[in-house]
């Protein structure tokens, strides 16, 4: 529970509910599925996810908790979420836009569990993470349960931390200094962008944005990439970006020290301004 009363919670790809995301609960929302609808409420208005989470990302995202420990360095203060689908971690930067979250969903680089994990919690004493989980139905990881403990190094890791969208693009802040040479380098980047369609059928297929009646995905381009002063926050310039459920952005970097930053953060725009 957020100390404004607001919680997160994930939502399962199915009947109403194109793909798994995670959603920001507030008070008399609706979020898509129709077996909690109330009447007097537009069905078509429900109130968009934080991020839409792909199949091929986490086909089945649990539980959403807040980095609270000072042993977890960077991350303190970032929002995690623990995958049932794949048993790994995964960052969660967001903003809120009008009262509006978006966000997206990078994975944090640790080795994955043989079970799915479900719930966890950071440890008084050693500040480490603890989850557990079980393999009961349509996971990667089915080994019948398990309890982990999560525990922060202190090497680099390189994710994503805080996410921001606008019509000119999209900016990045990473959890250590980046390199400026390939972080500026447009090259290092490709983005892509499609929709989903709500139905009463099991799931949705990708569609364009351009065309939403085309199965696929557009390629964005990127025009330029620009990194702040101190390191962390890349900026994409992107002309073409439009509101869309899924917006996929690999990159190729360096960190600051030369360690390869290779991965992608799949983001949601519900708001562009």
């Amino acid at each position: 529970m957020n100390g404004d009363g607001t919680f997160f919670a994930s939502d399962q790809e199915g009947h109403w509910i194109p793909k798994n995301r995670i959603n920001l609960i507030k008070q008399d929302g609706f979020y898509g599925y129709m077996g909690s609808y109330v009447p007097g409420r537009d069905p078509e208005d429900y109130d968009p996810p934080v991020v839409w989470i792909h199949n091929s990302v986490d086909r089945s995202p649990a539980e959403q908790l807040w980095v609270t420990s000072d042993k977890w360095g960077p991350l303190k203060g970032t929002l995690i979420n623990l995958s049932y689908g794949t048993g790994r971690l995964f960052t969660v930067p967001y903003e809120e836009v009008d009262g509006v979250p978006q966000g997206g969903v990078s994975r944090i680089p640790l080795g994955e569990t043989p079970t799915g994990v479900m719930r966890g919690r950071f440890h008084p004493v050693d500040g480490q993470l603890y989850a557990c989980g079980l393999f009961g139905w349509a996971g990667n990881k089915s080994r019948p349960g398990g309890f982990y403990r999560f525990r922060y190094t202190g090497k680099p890791l390189h994710v994503p931390v805080k996410y921001a969208a606008s019509k000119k693009g999209v900016s990045l802040t990473f959890s250590e200094p980046l390199d400026k040479a390939t972080a500026t380098d447009a090259g290092s980047y490709a983005a892509e962008m499609c929709n989903y369609r709500r139905t009463r059928g099991y799931g949705s297929r990708d569609y364009k944005v351009s065309n939403p009646e085309q199965q696929g995905r557009d390629q964005i381009e990127i025009s330029n990439a620009t990194l702040s002063a101190d390191g962390k926050t890349i900026t994409l310039q992107m002309p073409d970006l439009q509101k869309c459920m899924t917006l996929r952005i690999r990159y190729n970097l360096k960190g600051a020290k030369g360690e390869s930053v290779r991965s992608e953060i799949n983001c949601t725009i519900n708001v562009l301004k």
